[in-house]
C-alpha cells in the first residue's frame, strides 16, 4: 500500500505544494522516514522517478489546471524559479528542491534519512 508523503517534511516546512507530494511505501512514510529529510544521495538516486511522477501526475495528466498549479506553486515556494518565463522544467524544479532541502538541513538542522 502507498501513502502520499511530503518529500520535505511538513514538521520542518509546512508546504503541501504538488511538487512536494510524492508516493511512498506506507512503512517508509510512517515508521522510517517520518519527519526527516531525504539524504542528498537518496534524493539524487530518486531524481528520475520523482520527475517522472511529476510528469505523469501533474504535467501530462490532461488537466488544464494541474500543470499551471504545479508551476505556480513551485515558483512561489522554491528558490530560483520566480523569474523564469513560462512553466519551469521538471529539472529546474528538482534543482530548486535540492537547494531547499539543503537550506532546511543547514538552517534548521532537520535530520536526514538515508534509508
Amino acid at each position: 500500500m502507498l501513502d502520499i508523503d511530503h518529500c520535505l517534511p511538513w514538521s520542518a516546512w509546512p508546504c503541501g505544494d504538488l511538487w512536494n507530494l510524492l508516493p511512498a511505501h506506507r512503512l517508509v512514510n510512517q515508521r522510517l522516514k517520518r519527519d526527516r529529510l531525504p539524504a542528498e544521495e537518496m534524493l539524487g538516486k530518486a531524481r528520475e522517478a520523482i520527475q517522472a511522477w511529476w510528469g505523469r501526475t501533474y504535467l501530462e495528466a490532461g488537466s488544464a489546471v494541474l500543470p499551471r498549479r504545479f508551476a505556480d506553486e513551485a515558483r512561489a515556494s522554491l528558490p530560483g524559479l520566480a523569474g523564469e518565463a513560462g512553466p519551469p522544467a521538471p529539472e529546474a524544479v528538482f534543482a530548486a528542491l535540492r537547494v531547499q532541502r539543503l537550506r532546511l538541513r543547514h538552517d534548521q538542522g532537520v535530520p536526514e534519512w538515508a534509508g
